[in-house]
């Protein structure tokens, strides 16, 4: 049975969220009671609501424009190491 390991999730270090985003790596994480999901599609970084949360997303040609998406004057760069991260695929 898989046990959540909140800790073995997280991101240590921007570089660490950075390459993994570059590398493929899609993920779904929790900010301020929300969650959303980053993956790739289109040739763009896709940042999105989940479900029951809505459906808009965002759409950005490198990480590193996806890194300054604000959640409400929140940058994600600043807050990239503490997010609940509840999945990551790479």
């Amino acid at each position: 049975m898989f046990q959540y390991h909140e800790d073995a999730l997280r991101f240590k270090t921007l570089d660490e969220f950075k390459q993994s985003v570059k590398n493929g790596g899609e993920l779904s994480f929790e900010w301020d009671g929300i969650d959303y999901g980053i993956f790739f599609c289109e040739n763009s970084y896709v940042l999105c609501l989940l479900q029951p949360y809505g459906n808009e997303e965002w759409k950005y040609e490198t990480v590193e424009a996806l890194l300054n998406h604000s959640f409400g004057g929140v940058i994600l760069h600043d807050i990239v190491k503490e997010i609940k991260v509840i999945d990551r695929i790479v």
